[in-house]
């Protein structure tokens, strides 16, 4: 059964969006960091059907990367998923998703997004009409200082956006992937139940 967001919603709405591929106990961290704001009502998961900036596809389905997500988020009130861009297949533009919930949400939209790529703001796809739409909740990513991001610096550019207060996890996707190719445990890295199914389905383990 699909947990489909609230449209009914008075407060704002933060979209995640992201592969989750898989999704890992950093993201849910995240989230429940958003949520936490005193702006924010609810937290919608987004799985993105192709990123743009990205080389490379993700290795979980469509399907199993929405059942992911859903195991992570049972029972936690404020969190959703919609699965608009996997229904659209192709490349994701986050300004589309943003304009479809601004078409039918009467409520103030955020945009959740890793220190990383706020530093690539600039090269999204109309990346000027997304910051007029919405606020940029950053969170931290070893590596990358938010003050420092181009798109701060821009002078043709005004950006709102706020830091959340959180550490730095030695945490990723790629790791996860990794570890179940090696047949080392992901335990505590995802959520119990998505890391039943993973390893149910034989995820992420190529053939040798």
């Amino acid at each position: 059964m699909q947990k489909k967001h609230n449209e009914n919603l008075k407060g704002g709405q933060a979209l995640f969006g992201g592969s989750f591929d898989p999704i890992h106990c950093g993201h849910m961290a995240i989230a429940q960091s958003v949520l936490q704001l005193e702006t924010i009502d609810e937290v919608v998961f987004i799985p993105n059907a192709i990123s743009p900036l990205k080389s490379h596809n993700p290795l979980a389905s469509n399907l199993q990367r929405k059942e992911m997500i859903l195991k992570a988020i049972e029972g936690i009130d404020g969190f959703s998923l919609d699965d608009l861009e996997l229904k659209s297949g192709g490349i994701s533009y986050t300004i589309d998703t943003v304009e479809k919930y601004l078409k039918k949400m009467d409520t103030d939209i955020y945009f959740i997004i890793g220190a990383d790529q706020f530093h690539q703001l600039l090269n999204w796809h109309r990346v000027e009409a997304l910051i007029k739409a919405l606020k940029f909740l950053v969170y931290p990513r070893c590596g990358f200082s938010v003050e420092s991001a181009p798109i701060i610096s821009s002078k043709e550019i005004v950006i709102e956006y706020e830091v959340l207060n959180l550490p730095y996890w030695d945490m990723s996707s790629t790791k996860i992937r990794n570890l179940c190719d090696q047949g080392e445990p992901i335990k505590n890295l995802v959520p119990r139940s998505v890391e039943v199914f993973i390893e149910k389905h034989h995820m992420y383990q190529s053939s040798k």
